[in-house]
């Protein structure tokens, strides 16, 4: 889900996940855009969910729709897909694995894959169950090359990113929506949202949530 759903992707930027076309029947396979070869219009792209195989592709044949000439649905290639549809997939294979499927009870993610998103937590019953589901869901979206951590100010959810670890992690939940901050990591003053024109106050570094027991139990998680 985007902070603005009227928001088209932008085609064939770095980060993107897309779908393998043979798979829109069946179990889907995703694919991410590593990086365009210079002067060429061939790209590097790589297994979505390892990072594994990377090999290269003419941009010809990664799709902004799953829909070719006269409508019917394309057999070949590849087609771009929401981020959240790849990041709530991985999510879910992650806690099924871990035997929790409800701890993460829900999230949000722009089409924007550095913008990013959120998971939100529930804990178990067992603080020990929830955070071998949290750790589940990290590793299987690290391996992915997304970024999950904490966010100052927002105790209960994960912030999720394409290449994130030079910017500030912090979110904000306003009655007019989402709001992430776009400052660099570490700065000291307000937090700001580029894109929305929104501000909202420092409040330091992130706190432990309430379903980490010890700052040991934080490491551990993530």
């Amino acid at each position: 889900m985007d902070d603005d759903p009227n928001v088209a992707q932008v085609h064939l930027q770095r980060g993107q996940i897309y779908q393998s076309c043979a798979s829109l029947s069946g179990p889907p396979r995703y694919v991410r855009i590593l990086e365009r070869h210079p002067r060429t219009d061939r790209y590097r792209i790589a297994d979505a969910a390892t990072g594994r195989r990377p090999r290269d592709v003419d941009g010809r044949r990664l799709h902004p729709y799953e829909d070719g000439r006269g409508g019917t649905v394309r057999r070949t290639g590849y087609v771009l897909v929401d981020p959240h549809e790849f990041v709530t997939e991985l999510t879910h294979r992650a806690l099924f694995s871990s035997r929790h499927p409800f701890v993460i009870t829900g999230s949000a993610f722009s089409r924007d894959v550095r913008r990013g998103g959120f998971l939100r937590v529930q804990a178990a019953a067992d603080t020990e169950a929830t955070l071998n589901a949290v750790r589940a869901v990290v590793s299987a979206l690290e391996t992915a090359s997304f970024d999950v951590e904490l966010s100052p100010g927002i105790e209960d959810e994960l912030r999720v990113r394409f290449e994130g670890k030079l910017l500030c992690p912090a979110m904000h939940a306003s009655g007019r929506g989402r709001w992430y901050c776009d400052r660099a990591r570490g700065h000291e003053d307000d937090h700001q949202d580029d894109r929305l024109l929104e501000d909202w106050p420092n409040t330091g570094p992130a706190l432990l949530p309430w379903w980490l027991p010890a700052p040991a139990a934080l490491a551990a998680a993530t």
